[in-house]
């Protein structure tokens, strides 16, 4: 029983190490602001992998929205985000859930911090390895 406990621990580790290394997130540009508004909060975290720089925001929403990062048009480096929420279609129940989004851009020199926009205000993010 201790031994299938011990490899469960270790399978989750393993797991866990390997979707940090593949994350696919989307890029911020491009995106369609016309159903979106500011009204989101979150917890930032930002790390580098594969030559890409990666932020997730973690935080709550009803159930009929979700969270989404939007670059800002400047050709700045680091770039600079917004999360934005996003009104999904369909009816929901009324109550909140989790999210989880993440946005990414190409590594093109060193970066110790990123700015995210939301519904606070700027937040200055470090970058973790």
């Amino acid at each position: 029983m201790q031994l299938r406990w011990m490899t469960c621990l270790c399978l989750a580790m393993v797991i866990g190490c390997a979707s940090r290394q593949d994350v696919t997130c989307p890029d911020g540009l491009n995106v369609d602001t016309s159903h979106m508004d500011h009204a989101v909060r979150a917890e930032y975290t930002a790390y580098q992998s594969n030559g890409q720089v990666i932020i997730h925001a973690k935080g709550e929403l009803p159930t009929a929205y979700d969270g989404v990062f939007v670059r800002s048009s400047s050709d700045a480096y680091p770039p600079e985000f917004t999360l934005m929420r996003h009104r999904l279609h369909g009816s929901y129940r009324p109550m909140q859930h989790t999210f989880d989004s993440c946005v990414a851009f190409k590594l093109d020199g060193p970066v110790k911090t990123v700015t995210v926009n939301d519904a606070d205000g700027p937040h200055q993010v470090k970058v973790g390895r």
